[in-house]
């Protein structure tokens, strides 16, 4: 939160993923023209974070795969950090994202969208989701996707959890 007030968006260079950040390429749920993969996606980054610790999904942030000795498996790493940063008119509406959260997780939770303009180009920014952390009876989040594909709609939930910088 200190980063995105500063606007100093290179102290993210070489952060890791973790159960509080989710970093994602300009515009990442692409409701438009996705359809339910966009909706699915979306809602299972909310709801684990939700889930878990409660955090942030930053929006205008390139990744790059790493490994170390540390973790048994590969993590995203944010690169140079000001390579996909956005316009605030592309980003989401705050109202836009209630809406989707109400119809795709339950309970309801609460979100808080901003865009955070970048200290050396006030055009350009980070766009942020923030899930602040939920009450404990409050959980667990459920997501649920109708796929209509086919003939036959069909219903799936999901208690989807973060495990570190995975949401599963």
């Amino acid at each position: 939160k200190q980063i995105l007030d500063s606007g100093d968006f290179d102290e993210f260079t070489d952060v890791r993923e973790n159960f509080y950040l989710e970093a994602k390429p300009t515009i990442p749920y692409l409701f438009k023209t996705s359809g339910q993969s966009a909706f699915a996606e979306f809602a299972k980054d909310v709801a684990s974070i939700a889930n878990s610790k409660g955090g942030f999904i930053l929006c205008g942030l390139k990744t790059d795969k790493k490994s170390d000795s540390t973790s048994p498996h590969e993590f995203d790493v944010i690169t140079n950090p000001i390579i996909s940063l956005i316009n605030k008119d592309t980003f989401y509406k705050q109202e836009d994202i209630n809406k989707f959260a109400n119809q795709y997780i339950f309970p309801k939770i609460k979100l808080d969208v901003k865009w955070y303009e970048y200290s050396k180009d006030h055009n350009l920014g980070l766009g942020s989701i923030y899930i602040p952390p939920q009450e404990e009876d409050k959980k667990h989040f459920i997501t649920r996707i109708s796929d209509n594909s086919s003939r036959n709609i069909k219903h799936y939930f999901a208690i989807p959890i973060r495990n570190d910088d995975e949401s599963k």
